[in-house]
C-alpha cells in the first residue's frame, strides 16, 4: 500500500514540498544562527576595543599627568635649592668678608 502511494505522483510531490520546506528551513536557521553568531562576535570585539582603548588612553594620560608632575617637581626644587644654595654662599661670603675686614 506505501509503495502504491510512493509510485503515485502526488505523494512524491508532496515528499518534495515538504523536503523543500525541511532544507528551506534548516537554511534559515543556519542563516539566523551565523548572523546572531557575527553580531555577537562583533558585539564582543566593539566592546573589547572600545574597553581596552579607554583603558589605555586612561593610562596614558595618567602617566603624561605624572610625568609633568615630576618634571615640574624636580625643576621647582631644582631651582629653589639652587636659589638657596647661592643664597647661602653670599651671605656667607658677605659676612666673612664684612667681618673680616671691618
Amino acid at each position: 500500500m506505501t509503495s502504491n502511494l510512493l509510485r503515485s505522483g502526488e505523494c512524491k510531490r508532496e515528499l518534495l514540498l515538504l523536503l523543500l520546506l525541511l532544507l528551506l528551513l534548516l537554511l534559515l536557521l543556519l542563516l539566523l544562527t551565523t548572523t546572531t553568531l557575527l553580531l555577537l562576535l562583533l558585539l564582543y570585539y566593539y566592546y573589547y576595543y572600545y574597553y581596552y582603548y579607554n583603558y589605555y588612553y586612561y593610562y596614558y594620560y595618567y602617566y603624561y599627568f605624572y610625568y609633568y608632575y615630576y618634571y615640574y617637581y624636580y625643576y621647582f626644587f631644582y631651582y629653589y635649592y639652587y636659589y638657596y644654595y647661592y643664597y647661602f654662599y653670599f651671605l656667607l661670603f658677605y659676612y666673612k668678608n664684612y667681618y673680616c675686614y671691618n
